[in-house]
């Protein structure tokens, strides 16, 4: 089993706020983590790489779906969007 990260560790380490972190959770960039029985976001250590792949590229403008989608595809990212 992989190691998790909790939303302040994604965020430190992917160098983004967590806002940032929950708004591309919401517009499905990043997969829905799964949640410990405290009812905190658990992220899969990959979520890190795939943030650090979409922040440069899409922080100076809103981001849509499919833009997002195009950018994971193109640089490789092994999260697919939707999971």
């Amino acid at each position: 089993m992989s190691a998790t990260l909790r939303t302040g560790q994604v965020a430190a380490a992917a160098g983004v706020n967590v806002q940032t972190l929950r708004y591309y959770e919401r517009r499905g960039l990043v997969s829905t983590p799964d949640r410990s029985l405290g009812g905190h976001r658990l992220y899969p250590e990959r979520t890190v790489q795939l943030l650090r792949v979409i922040w440069p590229r899409c922080s100076w403008r809103p981001v849509s779906l499919v833009a997002g989608q195009r950018c994971c595809a193109c640089h490789g990212s092994s999260q697919s969007v939707s999971g």
